[in-house]
């Protein structure tokens, strides 16, 4: 029996390695690149599940030849509505040959989590250039952050969001009189000119709606009754 128990455990944290540890987080790696000559977003991956644009960068450069000077390595994120790879973040390193690079990325929520994006390309420069050397780059998300929220407490248009995300739920905290709530993937402030996610109405205190969907624009509620109520919207 205790033999028995001691292969599940062995093959539980087997598997949980194989899918990016406890959190199931793959890393995202590229082929290898030569440093001889600029390289813009080579390799681009498809990442398999939305980015959110906090990690770990781990670059290797090996086999340089030369006197290479000023190197950077950038990172480059494309979401589902954009085919261009945008460059948020770059790192410069001293080309030293064997040398690994480990850097963390990220900010303030409003800068790390403008995402989700699902293309992740890397791109390489240098002010004098190796003649001869490879690069390896891997990008290791962070677990996806906790859900943010916003409280609505009058009738208006809330401009929750002017970038993509993921909206979770809409809670009723105190339901107004004869209210309707309707949201919208809009970056517009008027919660115009997009798609519509939901609109509801009738609803009670204490009501939860839950979406977990991603919206591409931005989030924007509108709230409109007789009499406003108390509703918390939450996304990421």
């Amino acid at each position: 029996m205790l033999k028995r128990l001691a292969l599940v455990l062995v093959l539980l944290c087997t598997l949980a390695r194989a899918q990016g540890g406890p959190y199931a987080v793959p890393g995202i790696a590229f082929n290898p690149v030569s440093v001889t000559t600029a390289v813009t977003n080579y390799n681009p991956q498809l990442a398999p599940f939305p980015v959110y644009i906090n990690g770990t960068v781990v670059a290797v450069l090996s086999g340089l030849t030369g006197s290479p000077a000023s190197c950077q390595i950038s990172l480059s994120f494309a979401g589902r509505s954009s085919a261009t790879l945008t460059v948020l973040t770059s790192i410069t390193v001293a080309p030293v040959n064997g040398t690994t690079f480990t850097r963390t990325i990220g900010g303030s929520p409003v800068t790390v989590y403008s995402g989700p994006y699902n293309t992740v390309g890397v791109g390489w420069t240098c002010s004098t250039f190796p003649t001869g050397g490879t690069l390896n780059v891997e990008f290791i998300p962070d677990p996806q952050p906790g859900f943010y929220y916003s409280n609505i407490q009058s009738n208006a248009n809330t401009q929750i969001r002017s970038v993509g995300g993921t909206l979770h739920s809409l809670v009723i905290n105190s339901a107004g009189t004869s209210e309707t709530i309707t949201i919208v993937d809009t970056s517009s402030g008027t919660c115009t000119g997009g798609q519509q996610i939901a609109s509801t109405t009738g609803f009670s205190n204490a009501q939860i709606f839950v979406y977990d969907v991603t919206f591409l624009a931005g989030l924007c509620v509108t709230t409109s009754g007789t009499t406003a109520g108390n509703y918390t919207v939450t996304y990421r």
